[in-house]
């Protein structure tokens, strides 16, 4: 039917369609329960048909403006309902291509297979994604790198780095999914490292271990670094130590591939101190905070650096010192070097034999080496002669 709309065959209640005879391809479908404007036109020959809106969202004149805007577009060859469409999709398909949802990608496939995927993806988050991650990753320049890595250069050049390595393994996976060509992360020069060479001297041992009482950390905390003193073992593998690791009859701790940085078991010795700084057997992990949780690897960290005075020392130590000086200490006593390689647990040299049949090599000389250290720090930290049994077993690890 084709008439000229007007306000009152709006409002007429026969179902059906009504053309407009004012603008040519404008109707007005009545139906049940609603009446409907409609255009109809063709889009590069093809027929299309429209809803503008209903009578109860737009006035017959409001409806006739906007479907002459749609009929103009029809005449142009455009669709604006597949405009739109199209423009929704282009848009999900950029939310995709961001470098968040690349780096999350990243994160599932490679990131969380590695022992310090929960470290990277909180670099991720902190250090990374508030700068580039809405960014399109096909729009990133070298020079948006460039200015993120320098600005934190600034502050911490080895997180610099590390965060560097991070952004190029991201672009690197990129590109091997075809996102982008190249990756705009090369040529990016980090910044130097000084391999660090600091451990505690007699002094700074027995004014960490007994300052380790004056700071408000918790009896389990300082225990734990303690613990980092007399076993040499890494701050990772002290702070995720669980009781079924721990074998208190022999005297052992078996800390289990998958924990540790040189992907291989090891056995580690431990004596009377060390077993006594575990505190009372129990379940899940040895050292904990509120409801049984473990600490993270940044709270011992802290924990030195804000009590560095408290602790006695004159410069700022790690965790990792710590080990160094265990290292340091085991070779004062003249322990062989392969045996405190093997304490430390180092990447082994000698191919699959060194790694998977030498799990119990030299473990009664690993044993003597962690008894000798244990009688010498008691003797530093209390000032008391060690026993004059001890240098007849130092002798007999060499």
């Amino acid at each position: 039917m084709r008439q000229r709309l007007t306000e009152r065959t709006v409002k007429r209640k026969e179902p059906g369609e009504i053309w407009d005879e004012y603008l040519p391809g404008f109707g007005l479908r009545i139906g049940k329960r609603k009446r409907t404007y409609f255009c109809m036109g063709r889009v590069d020959g093809r027929q299309v048909r429209r809803t503008v809106g209903t009578t109860v969202d737009l006035t017959l004149s409001e409806a006739r403006d906007k479907a002459r805007g749609m009929l103009a577009n029809f005449a142009s060859g455009v669709d604006p309902v597949e405009a739109a469409r199209a423009a929704r999709l282009e848009a999900a398909r950029a939310r995709r291509n961001t470098f968040a949802s690349v780096a999350g990608d990243y994160m599932k496939e490679h990131g969380k297979l590695l022992k310090s995927g929960d470290e990277l993806q909180k670099k991720l988050d902190r250090d990374i994604l508030p700068t580039l991650g809405p960014l399109p990753i096909a729009d990133i320049r070298r020079s948006d790198i460039k200015a993120l890595f320098l600005a934190k250069a600034e502050q911490a050049p080895v997180a610099a780095n590390r965060m560097l390595a991070l952004i190029r393994g991201i672009f690197n996976y990129a590109v091997d999914e075809e996102w982008i060509q190249a990756s705009p992360a090369v040529r990016i020069k980090p910044k130097p490292e000084k391999s660090r060479t600091r451990y505690l001297d007699e002094v700074e041992i027995k004014s960490f271990w007994n300052g380790l009482a004056d700071t408000p950390t918790g009896d389990s905390l300082q225990r734990a670094l303690k613990f980092i003193l007399v076993t040499g073992q890494r701050l990772s593998e002290v702070v995720g130590l669980t009781w079924d690791e721990i074998d208190l009859q022999k005297g052992v701790w078996r800390l289990p591939r998958e924990r540790t940085k040189a992907d291989r078991e090891t056995l580690v010795p431990l004596t009377a101190l060390a077993i006594e700084l575990l505190g009372e057997p129990g379940d899940g992990y040895v050292f904990t905070y509120a409801a049984g949780r473990p600490y993270s690897r940044f709270t011992p960290w802290l924990a030195m650096k804000n009590y560095m005075i408290t602790l006695g020392l004159t410069r700022r130590a790690t965790p990792h010192d710590l080990r160094r000086t265990f290292a340091s200490q085991l070779g004062a006593l003249q322990i062989d070097r392969v045996v405190i390689s093997k304490l430390l647990n180092h990447a082994e040299i000698g191919g699959l034999t060194g790694q998977v049949y030498d799990l119990h090599d030299r473990f009664e000389q690993k044993r003597i080496a962690m008894q000798a250290w244990s009688t010498k720090l008691v003797e530093i930290v209390t000032g008391k002669a060690r026993p004059s049994n001890v240098e007849p077993l130092v002798r007999a690890v060499q």
